[in-house]
């Protein structure tokens, strides 16, 4: 369908979830596997997608410098805060962790270890 002129829409680019002690694939995973087999770009909506956030500031009724995202993956939701101009939060204890933070030069706001530091 794709290769006859579809659209791939892909509502987030997580290439892997947490789950238990390992990981489930993600859909990010799941798109790149249908870009790659139709030889075509596929358009994600999700994080970190600019227009998720606009639409989510407008649903509130806020401004982006009132809002932090919180996220433990370095791909979607801290880049998502950090490419819309929203303080944000990495949480290690998920999908990245700090080394991965150095690694990938994705420079989040504030490092904490569980969410339990913010109370």
């Amino acid at each position: 369908m794709i290769q006859k002129g579809a659209t791939l829409i892909g509502t987030n680019a997580d290439r892997r979830l947490p789950h238990g002690d390992g990981y489930r694939i993600g859909n990010g995973a799941i798109v790149a596997m249908f870009q790659y087999a139709s030889e075509s770009e596929g358009l994600i909506i999700g994080k970190p997608n600019e227009a998720m956030m606009k639409e989510a500031l407008s649903f509130a009724h806020v401004d982006a410098s009132h809002c932090v995202m919180i996220g433990d993956n370095l791909e979607t939701d801290i880049l998502f805060g950090i490419q819309n101009q929203v303080e944000t939060i990495f949480v290690t204890s998920g999908v990245h962790d700090e080394h991965d933070a150095k690694r990938m030069d994705i420079q989040p706001d504030i490092i904490v270890h569980n969410l339990k530091e913010l109370i």
